[in-house]
Formats: C-alpha cells, structure tokens, sequence
C-alpha cells in the first residue's frame, strides 16, 4: 500500500461558496477537497461538513484500532508489556478487517 499523510487531519470549512477540505498536520496541505452540491452552491443538511469531520478523523481512528488489535504478538509498550489482544493476520474479526481495508490490503 503507497502510505497516506499521516495525521491528525483537520476540516476546514470555507465561509464562501467554495469547496470544504481535509488539511494534513500542517493545516495548509489539501488532503482532499469535498464537493459542494453540484451547482456550486453549499448543501444546507451539514452532510458535506459531517462527512468531513469524519474523513479528517480517520487517521486516529486507525491508530486506535490498531493499538486495540495486535498483529505481532512481540508487540509491547514502553514499559516491556503486552498491549492489545493478539490477532491472526487473516482473522475475519470486524476490526482487523476495517485495518485491512484501511491498509488497501483488501
């Protein structure tokens, strides 16, 4: 898998017409611009701003996840102990799976 920005990312909404976008750590680079409603003009529901939000989330979500599921079983803390529960590289669980996609390995 080519490796994303890492985070944190942040939404930055725009006060004009003008699309919203996903900043990287620096809050200048574009991560990703998220469309208007086509014409243009902003959706009035907050779809495109709560869409955002999340989709700057995603790198700590990910973090989480794979601090809460191990894939080596050798993995400690700074402290020399045992973090997360050990998980198969292959195991079908809704959890490794979500890392797996996230990874593009699936």
């Amino acid at each position: 898998m080519t490796s994303y920005t890492k985070g944190p990312w942040y939404f930055k909404r725009h006060k004009e017409d003008y699309a919203d976008q996903i900043l990287g750590p620096d809050k200048y680079s574009v991560i990703a611009t998220l469309s208007t409603n086509g014409s243009g003009s902003r959706e009035k529901s907050g779809t495109t701003e709560t869409n955002g939000r999340l989709i700057a989330a995603a790198p700590e979500m990910l973090g989480v996840l794979e601090r809460i599921v191990l894939f080596d079983n050798n993995q400690t803390n700074k402290q020399g102990k045992h973090i997360g529960i050990y998980h198969e590289s292959s195991c079908p669980c809704d959890i490794c799976v979500v890392i797996r996609k996230a990874r593009g390995e699936i």
